[in-house]
């Protein structure tokens, strides 16, 4: 950096500003989690910064934490191009920080004439930074350009001159505007060489300031007044919120205030001008390292102001500067849908009154009394459950109404006409079908003074209790207008998969998880965005003050409640899901023919009458917030069915292949034993949080227990269900790190080995055209690192990253190979003790052999998978060309598809058929007459499940001398060995007739 002894400050500068970004970056590229760096000298650590960041832009070019973190590096090891990338940031959002670095830039480079042309640029639009940088910078700058000194403004109304030599204030003077002011006419302070100027009072109302010195010539000495104290800002009004940002051009990071005003169409008198007196608010401070700052980012303070804050009656409001300059985006109607949803709430209120019969109906200790309305239409069996059970589990407090919505099922009229009426149990008939909401309506009518109401669904099931706890939620606060119950079906209700995809259940397990609900339920009443029709508790103040559903609109159903709920949200109430009772719900019984259409149509009545309506909603399941309660449910219903029985967690990665399937018969043996098993999955959430999930082969469904990808949450779970043991079959997508804290919480674990990711990013041990790369040096392999990335997600480098897995593979009861290859390649690396146990018992397989074809006829050969670059794909493609350009007769099946189907069909001698299922294999070998098969994989396979199906089809295998497919045929027979880079020009003879093959190399005992 630079020698001169003014300017041994800009290293720690700079060093201040990468901390500031590459921290943060960190969390983002586990690449860089290894990087650091202790004082300017450490250029090593500089280079390596460098070289990752400068790989990283290449994959995220719009990431200015990057671009700034190459702009102080480059600066840090005097690289000439440092400035590209902090001028690149300046162009995106300049900021103070940014320029002041490129200031250090055109110092440490010396480029004093630009330096000086910036240094004014800066001076006349941003206050001085408040850095001891600054003034070194603007020290040396002026020194070398002859300049005796420079000036700055501050928003205070200070301007403060800076003269390096012996100044005789005489000379000085201010213009402001066309008003000249001497030194000695305001006052001012001296402190070595500056001079603090006090301006006057009046100040921000100029235009412009001058400062003047006939005989002195210095950096910075007009400035533009209005630009100097522009403050730009946005606001805008959510739903709870008045909220935006402001900032001062000049000092972006200083708070702004700002003042929030009623907008009245009259003028104000004394009196209202005290009513509509000013809020006061100021916007969040920043500080000057603030990453925004650092890149490339605007910085934008925020504010924030309570709407329920706000007591003006006027709902129009202006938010200004205090010099009464207006925000974009004021004035506004601070909520103008709330008030548009006011007025449509009391205009349905209208037209659709709450009425009810005068009789009161008479209350037992103050409790509540309540109608539950069923309307019916069709599905007899699915009506008769639901009103057996209604009837069964109706309080004292409770009446029932049932709407005949004029049912075209004779058996459910019959019914109907069989059920005794009396004070507690009613029936309406419809003369013709009205549908849902005005059926609803028509039984509304029917309640009493106070009494509350519950819509239900006749395609339900309830439970014991089912009133009492619904009433309870409603109760629990004063404006919670409806509850509706968990469901195995009904949108964001639903439990246990939270889509809905849920069986509809039996009386006996509604029962059960009611009784469970019960008994878990806490008194939580989480907020939901509506009530959801099938099963809804409305309070009855709430019902007269909104009104009843809209008929004229909601045609036969799905939507109404929605509606109902909005307008109800518009007068202050609150929708709940009622967690303490559970409700089966068949769904659709009634028109599930028009359900699509209807509820398309519905939704979009929704969203025109309510704007936001789904965005609300989808906001809402993107947060989630009954994840919580359905874990907990989840557990509780495990205990119940499974008490304290052991389990054991099989951690796997979150991508397709062989592990997932030696998981499964690992869960299998594990159930075997009386263990409870559970797949652990990384996974994100549609928010795009990572956690985990917890999958098993239980015969009950418990899809909600997942967890953050956190050491306490893993372990929390673990203790619930009783977990005795893990076993670690891949750290991809969970983390190394995550792992290796998860191996050290004190449960014993197995380490299974399913590829080389533990030493190898690329996980093949191939190179880029999908050949073996022959398990270079340590430094090659980091080479491999910087030039092709991980296909694991982890970037530490590989010595950290083998010293991690080695970590993890030493203190493992087991580590376990599926074959002798596999364990001896992890030998070279790791020095835990390594187990070979096969994945499978294969009999032996010698009698799997090729049958001897005539010379002339075709040959048909099969290939089974997912062909990829290291499954042999390019080996395949030339082998086809190769026979396609020489008429050669052999014709390939792919039973399965590869990365470029189009390339291999292009050759005209390879067949495709597709993704397949398993038990497909023997019929595509019967419909193309496949004679053997070859597999090209060339990278060291462990084990080979493809290998084991074609054994177990009768089918002999080629493959190459590599991994565990030639050991295994070694071993056990069934197919041939050919050498890795055999020509192709003599591959195809052996393809055609491996049977002269095996004649000429009767071992067949090649080796690498």
């Amino acid at each position: 950096m630079l020698m001169n002894e003014s300017m041994q400050i800009l290293p720690q500068f700079v060093l201040r500003v990468l901390r500031s970004v590459l921290y943060p970056l960190k969390s983002d590229f586990p690449l860089l989690r290894e990087l650091s760096f202790e004082s300017e000298k450490d250029t090593d650590s500089f280079r390596a910064i460098l070289y990752h960041c400068e790989y990283l832009q290449r994959s995220h070019p719009s990431d200015g934490r990057i671009t700034m973190v190459i702009g102080c590096t480059r600066l840090l090891l005097n690289i000439p191009t440092t400035s590209e990338a902090l001028e690149l940031l300046n162009t995106r959002a300049p900021s103070r920080v940014c320029a002041t670095l490129l200031l250090c830039v055109r110092a440490h480079f010396q480029n004093w004439s630009l330096a000086k042309d910036e240094l004014a640029g800066y001076l006349s639009q941003y206050v001085a930074l408040p850095h001891p940088v600054f003034n070194s910078l603007a020290k040396t700058i002026t020194c070398h350009n002859q300049y005796e000194g420079w000036a700055s403004l501050s928003l205070t109304g200070k301007l403060v001159l800076t003269d390096y030599t012996s100044l005789s204030t005489k000379n000085v003077s201010l213009i402001i505007d066309k008003e000249t002011f001497s030194l000695a006419s305001l006052v001012y302070v001296r402190e070595g060489p500056e001079i603090r100027i006090t301006l006057p009072e009046n100040w921000k109302t100029a235009r412009s300031i001058t400062l003047e010195s006939p005989d002195r010539k210095y950096i910075g000495t007009v400035f533009n007044i209005d630009n100097f104290l522009k403050i730009d800002g946005f606001v805008e009004a959510t739903e709870t919120y008045l909220k935006g940002w402001a900032h001062y051009r000049s000092e972006p990071e200083r708070p702004v205030k700002l003042h929030i005003t009623a907008q009245s169409p009259q003028k104000h008198t004394s009196d209202r001008s005290a009513l509509y007196r000013p809020i006061k608010i100021t916007t969040c401070p920043t500080k000057l390292f603030d990453i925004r700052n650092l890149s490339g980012e605007a910085c934008l303070p925020p504010f924030s102001y309570p709407l329920n804050n706000i007591s003006f009656s006027e709902k129009s409001l202006s938010v200004t500067t205090e010099t009464g300059v207006q925000l974009y985006g004021s004035p506004l109607h601070y909520n103008i849908l709330a008030e548009q949803a006011v007025l449509y709430a009391h205009a349905s209120r209208e037209a659709f009154p709450a009425l009810y019969k005068k009789r009161a109906h008479s209350s037992q200790s103050g409790i509540r009394k309540v109608v539950v309305i069923i309307p019916v239409y069709n599905g007899f069996e699915a009506t008769r459950l639901c009103l057996q059970q209604v009837l069964r589990h109706n309080p004292d407090n409770a009446r029932v109404i049932v709407i005949n919505d004029a049912s075209p099922n004779e058996d459910i009229v019959h019914f109907l006409n069989s059920l005794p009426e009396n004070e507690y149990f009613s029936i309406l008939h419809n003369d013709r079908n009205l549908g849902f909401p005005a059926s609803v309506n028509k039984g509304m009518r029917q309640r009493e003074a106070g009494e509350d109401v519950i819509l239900l669904n006749s395609d339900t099931i309830v439970s014991e209790n089912w009133i009492y706890q619904l009433q309870k939620a409603v109760y629990l606060k004063e404006n919670i207008g409806t509850a509706t119950p968990l469901s195995n079906n009904a949108t964001i209700f639903s439990y246990p998969d939270k889509d809905g995809k849920n069986p509809f259940p039996t009386i006996e397990e509604c029962e059960e998880l009611n009784r469970i609900m019960m008994q878990s339920w806490q008194g939580e009443l989480p907020e939901v965005p509506t009530a959801h029709g099938f099963c809804m508790y409305i309070k009855s103040e709430c019902l007269e003050s909104v009104g009843l559903f809209r008929e004229d609109i909601f045609a036969q159903g799905y939507g109404e409640e929605n509606d109902f709920s909005r307008r109800a949200t518009a007068l202050g109430w609150r929708h709940v899901a009622c967690l303490g009772t559970y409700v089966g719900h068949a769904e659709s019984q009634s028109f599930s023919h028009v359900k699509t259409d209807l509820m398309g149509r519905n939704l979009g009545i929704m969203n025109d009458v309510h704007k936001g309506y789904g965005q609300i909603v989808r906001n809402w399941q993107l947060n989630d917030p009954l994840l919580f309660y359905r874990r907990r449910l989840d557990l509780a219903r495990f205990r119940k069915h499974y008490g304290l029985q052991k389990s054991v967690f099989l951690i796997a990665h979150d991508r397709e292949g062989g592990i997932l399937r030696h998981i499964g018969h690992r869960s299998i043996d594990y159930v075997k034993y009386g263990y409870v098993s559970f797949t652990l999955k990384p996974d994100r959430l549609e928010n795009g949080k990572k956690i985990w999930r917890l999958d098993s082969v239980l015969q009950q469904h418990f899809p909600n227990l997942i967890i953050p990808q956190s050491l306490s949450a893993f372990r929390h779970l673990a203790e619930h269900l009783n977990c005795q043991k893990i076993e670690i079959h891949s750290y991809i997508g969970n983390g190394l790190e995550n792992i290796l804290h998860l191996s050290q919480i004190g449960l014993p674990y197995d380490v299974y080995i399913h590829d080389y990711s533990w030493f190898c990013p690329q996980i093949t041990l191939t190179q880029d055209s999908g050949t073996y790369c022959g398990e270079p040096s340590e430094t090659a392999c980091q080479s491999c690192l910087r030039e092709r990335g991980s296909k694991t997600g982890e970037y530490s480098a590989i010595p950290v990253l083998r010293q991690k897995s080695a970590a993890i593979l030493e203190h493992a009861e087991q580590v376990i190979a599926p074959s002798q290859d596999t364990a001896q390649r992890l030998r070279r690396y790791f020095s835990a003790p390594i187990n070979v146990i096969p994945w499978e018992i294969v009999p032996d397989l010698r009698e799997i052999t090729f049958p001897a074809l005539p010379a002339s006829r075709k040959r048909i050969i099969g290939i089974l998978g997912a062909i990829s670059t290291e499954k042999g794909f390019y080996q395949i493609l030339a082998l086809a060309r190769f026979i396609a350009q020489n008429a050669f007769p052999i014709e390939f099946v792919l039973i399965g598809y590869s990365c470029n189907d189009n390339a291999l069909l292009e050759t005209g001698v390879v067949k495709i058929t597709g993704k397949y299922k398993e038990f497909e294999i023997k019929y595509f070998i019967e419909k193309f007459r496949i004679d053997w098969f070859f597999l090209p994989s060339i990278w060291p396979e462990t084990w080979s499940y493809v290998l084991t199906q074609l054994w177990m089809v009768e089918k002999p295998v080629i493959v190459y001398d590599i991994g565990a497919p030639a050991e295994r045929i070694r071993q056990a027979g069934g197919g041939l060995i050919v050498p890795l880079h055999m020509p192709h020009s003599r591959l195809v003879w052996i393809l055609h007739d491996p049977v002269k093959f095996q004649q000429v190399r009767p071992d067949n005992h090649s080796s690498r």
